[in-house]
């Protein structure tokens, strides 16, 4: 099975939660995809 993992503002694959997200899933049996998101110049809450 596969999970796609999307992350929120000012944060990456390797930021906050995700990685132990990931080394969980993984460990578990899931492929996981995470797609790198592009963050807009001086992007904030609330655009």
């Amino acid at each position: 099975m596969k999970v796609i993992v999307f992350y929120g503002t000012d944060c990456n694959e390797k930021t906050a939660w995700i990685p132990w997200l990931i080394n969980k899933l993984v460990k578990i049996g899931y492929e996981c995809l995470i797609p790198n998101l592009p963050t807009p110049k001086n992007q904030t809450f609330e655009t």
